[in-house]
């Protein structure tokens, strides 16, 4: 009988406040694992303390269990030194078209992803690949300091082939103490550059390589439409006085909103090619009927004065001015020269709007 009761008594169902508290630990130990695999996968060396926890082994309600472990988290890591994210190219778009054997500059916007001040002690070099336009090595900083977290404009000063063709060259970052890093978390990526020479140039194309200012003072590139300073942007489809919209890209300028308010953006200097004209249509926008300005291109040779090429005075009269400017004739072939785009509100006119449209150099 003794036997009888002792076996039945193996047999009798454990408290549920038992199997309740011994789930639960489970599940902390489960999530105690999970976390400390994390841990370790992300490089970090949890502190572990504390041991386990019986389970209760008398009927009733159960203390709630504490933690199998308790985690204490690493150091966290420092950024590396060298480091840098791509924000945005400024100028020279990909397979932009210089002329042979012209200088250009070409701008990036990086932001300072590591722990390290900018200076010029940091470099751009040449990673061998492609075309080194000229430069091999020069400073990433010309100027004050991109600190860690910073945003700033760094830019190489390049020279075009004398062949024609397509081209392109690819740098990285060297800091001072000898490491050659990349853009990205890897730091692997290369700075590129692509252009197209050829015996032409697109002003509309390379808006941002020129410098552009009005009665406000310098106009940070790219401009916005419809800021109150002055703007001169590239439109692709253009709406002229006439009520036509063209398909050609367009150099789209409007002087600061003021009485008489002026804008004026010179570019960089190109080497003009053999048997080069300047051509483009120039005319009011579309939806500005109080139109009156006087526009006007202009050159510089090396450091000399600014001098006029040719100028035209437009109204709202639904009409365009076709230009052609052989500059063969200009004494301008063969030489580095520096063009310009200026527009002039005239009587007092103010909200004026004009196209140039598809202004280039070409044969």
């Amino acid at each position: 009988m003794f036997a009888m009761l002792w076996l039945t008594g193996c047999n009798l169902p454990r408290p549920t406040a038992t199997l309740e508290a011994e789930s639960q630990t489970r599940t902390d130990i489960a999530r105690t694992l999970a976390a400390i695999r994390t841990q370790l996968a992300a490089g970090e060396s949890p502190n572990l303390s504390g041991a386990g926890t019986a389970l209760p082994t008398q009927p009733g309600s159960p203390p709630t269990p504490p933690p199998f472990f308790t985690l204490t988290p690493g150091p966290t890591r420092p950024a590396p030194c060298e480091r840098a994210l791509l924000v945005r190219e400024v100028n020279i778009p990909e397979n932009t078209t210089i002329p042979p054997s012209s200088r250009f500059t070409k701008t990036w916007e990086l932001q300072n992803t590591g722990s390290c001040t900018w200076n010029s002690d940091f470099k751009f070099e040449f990673s061998g690949e492609g075309d080194a336009m000229g430069v091999l090595s020069a400073p990433l900083v010309t100027g004050g300091e991109i600190l860690p977290g910073q945003k700033g404009r760094v830019s190489l000063n390049l020279q075009a082939p004398s062949m024609l063709g397509n081209y392109q060259g690819s740098w990285k970052l060297r800091s001072p103490n000898g490491v050659l890093f990349g853009l990205g978390n890897g730091g692997q990526t290369s700075l590129m550059v692509r252009i197209r020479v050829a015996n032409e140039y697109s002003f509309a194309e390379n808006v941002c390589s020129a410098r552009w200012q009005s009665d406000a003072g310098l106009l940070d590139c790219p401009l916005q439409e419809g800021d109150p300073r002055g703007f001169a942007i590239r439109v692709a489809n253009p709406e002229f006085e006439t009520g036509s919209v063209d398909d050609e890209a367009a150099l789209v300028m409007s002087p600061q909103n003021i009485p008489n308010g002026q804008i004026s953006g010179s570019f960089e200097a190109v080497m003009v090619p053999p048997g080069s004209h300047l051509r483009t249509i120039l005319g009011c926008y579309l939806g500005y009927p109080a139109c009156n300005v006087q526009m006007l291109i202009t050159y510089r040779l090396g450091g000399g004065p600014e001098q006029v090429l040719a100028s035209w005075y437009e109204i709202f009269d639904e009409a365009v001015t076709p230009v052609d400017i052989d500059l063969q004739s200009s004494g301008l072939v063969g030489k580095e020269v520096s063009f310009g785009f200026k527009v002039r509100a005239l009587e007092g006119a103010v909200n004026q709007k004009v196209i140039w449209l598809l202004p280039r150099l070409s044969p």
